[in-house]
């Protein structure tokens, strides 16, 4: 049960850290 919410946690930050680099993506191009 722990272990779920850990993971669910990392994925909201790994979530977090690909919508940044869309966005900086997004203004190079």
């Amino acid at each position: 049960q722990q272990n779920r919410e850990y993971y669910s946690l990392r994925f909201a930050e790994v979530q977090k850290e690909l919508s940044g680099m869309k966005v900086e993506l997004g203004r190079i191009e």
